[in-house]
């Protein structure tokens, strides 16, 4: 008996010492790097917190030059989970390609971004698709063989910030049936007018969206009932919509230090979900006047050197005239003309298709991007 518990205890050595030896292999064989402004470049508003990255709003996320056979992030997520939230989707690009396009379901997970026998050189960007009401995430860790190396790219000639709701946040944009509502799956910042539009103009961006959100009231599901829970105004100093906490981050009570990211141009796309409220009625209709201009003036305070274009279209665009009267009262009252308008031609599902809940498709974000992009560089000049 003696002898048989000998055999087990010395079995059970050499095996923890095989599994250690393994483990040591392996883990010698990486090399993780952190997330911050040493190794990375930051994508809109993502701020770093205790060595990790925090990504609020779609488009945040990070770019490096990379030199490896093999690279994975680690990335990680709020605790929330219902119908709605909880779930964020991922997408990664080498030198432009999609290379990884991926759902974090788990509170934290590693995921591949390529494996080669040969040694790659390129830019990598790692960007979260999804907009911070469904989920707050974080990128923990970024790791290559025990040989690879990343550092920063640089920062582009141009920066353009985007303001908007689904129609910036591509919502549903994945999806071909539009009597399918929202689902995390199917949203796509990487396939909306704004980053198609920065992709075009070779611009740093800064994306701040939320799907249902307005200006003086968010989309409400009993149509002439105001929702101040969803008004961008208010939030546009923070870095998310959201409380809810990745690590020690609360993104709706985080502030963003404006002196980070200074835009050329603002663009604004926002109106049609405070219709929902407005709906024919004068007085509420000038009370999102009223309150347009407010947010120029908000804007103009924290942006001094910006061009604030603001738009309306793409998607319905019934307080079309108090988005003009609005630019127009803010520019008799101030002499500001680093102000001006645009209208967007309106997404035709019936020639391009329909996303989730009648929303655009990436056929039509890419004609109202080919639309935007010769005013845009217009406005660069």
């Amino acid at each position: 008996m003696k002898k048989y518990v000998f055999r087990i205890a010395v079995l059970s050595a050499l095996v923890l010492l095989f599994t250690g030896c393994l483990l040591d292999r392996y883990y010698n064989s990486r090399r993780n790097y952190r997330p911050t402004e040493e190794f990375v470049r930051l994508l809109g508003r993502t701020v770093t917190q205790n060595n990790i990255a925090v990504l609020a709003h779609a488009g945040t996320g990070v770019e490096f030059n990379v030199k490896a056979n093999k690279l994975s992030v680690t990335v990680m997520k709020d605790s929330m989970k219902d119908v709605w939230h909880g779930d964020v989707r991922f997408v990664a690009f080498f030198d432009g390609e999609r290379v990884m396009d991926v759902v974090l379901t788990e509170d934290i997970k590693e995921f591949v971004i390529f494996d080669s026998p040969e040694v790659k050189t390129g830019v990598v960007r790692i960007v979260k698709a999804t907009e911070c009401m469904m989920a707050n995430a974080a990128i923990q860790r970024i790791t290559t063989d025990r040989l690879g190396e990343i550092h920063p790219t640089e920062a582009k000639k141009y920066k353009i910030e985007f303001i908007g709701d689904s129609a910036t946040a591509g919502y549903g944009v994945d999806e071909t049936n539009p009597n399918v509502s929202f689902k995390i799956e199917t949203e796509d910042i990487t396939k909306s007018y704004a980053y198609k539009c920065a992709l075009a103009l070779d611009a740093d961006y800064s994306i701040i969206c939320g799907s249902g959100w307005g200006v003086c009231s968010g989309y409400s599901p009993v149509v002439g009932v105001k929702n101040t829970d969803a008004c961008v105004p208010p939030l546009y100093d923070k870095i998310g919509f959201s409380d809810l906490m990745v690590g020690s981050v609360n993104p709706g009570k985080t502030e963003w230090d404006f002196n980070r990211f200074k835009p050329d141009i603002i663009s604004i796309l926002l109106g049609t979900n405070d219709h929902n409220y407005t709906q024919r009625l004068l007085a509420r209709r000038n009370e999102f006047k009223d309150a347009y201009v407010q947010f120029i003036y908000d804007i103009r305070a924290k942006n001094p050197d910006s061009y604030i274009l603001c738009c309306s279209g793409i998607a319905p665009d019934d307080l079309d005239p108090e988005i003009q009267a609005a630019v127009s009262e803010y520019k008799a009252q101030t002499g500001d003309e680093n102000v001006g308008y645009l209208h967007i031609p309106l997404h035709d599902g019936y020639v391009d298709g329909f996303g989730a809940d009648y929303h655009p498709t990436d056929i039509a974000y890419t004609k109202a991007a080919n639309y935007i992009v010769p005013h845009l560089k217009d406005l660069l000049k």
